[in-house]
């Protein structure tokens, strides 16, 4: 009877060993699981910021286009004014082809309503600078 109750505490205390193994595990998935739905949660926060600002500045560019050459602007995102800055670069040696065309034509488009313009902002609240472009 002696070896009877002595295998029965030695099972008892291996079950209990393994319960405690497998509730650790558990934990160090449950904290990970956590911890990646916390860090997709704020990429989600940021990248819905982005295209806020993204918006607004591409309504400024459709409101004003090349008037907003060298200017400053605001828009809000999260509650918070950005200053956005536009930056303008004439366009230059511009050809054109057309079909049954071999030699091409050259274009002059005037500085003044044609040009690539680039705006940018810098802030914590979008991850740092945003640039978006007209054109590459």
């Amino acid at each position: 009877m002696s070896v009877d109750s002595s295998s029965k505490a030695a099972q008892r205390g291996v079950i209990l060993v393994e319960a405690m193994i497998g509730m650790v595990l558990a934990g160090l998935i449950a904290t990970a699981t956590v911890y990646a739905v916390a860090r997709a949660g704020r990429a989600q926060n940021s990248a819905n910021l982005r295209s806020a600002a993204v918006d607004q500045i591409r309504a400024q560019l459709m409101r004003e286009g090349v008037a907003l050459c060298g200017a400053s602007r605001a828009v809000t995102v999260a509650g918070k004014s950005l200053s956005v800055s536009y930056r303008c670069t004439a366009y230059s040696g511009v050809s054109v082809t057309f079909p049954g065309v071999t030699t091409p034509v050259s274009v002059t488009l005037p500085a003044t309503s044609t040009q690539k313009i680039q705006a940018s902002v810098t802030d914590d609240v979008l991850g740092g600078t945003l640039t978006v472009s007209s054109a590459q």
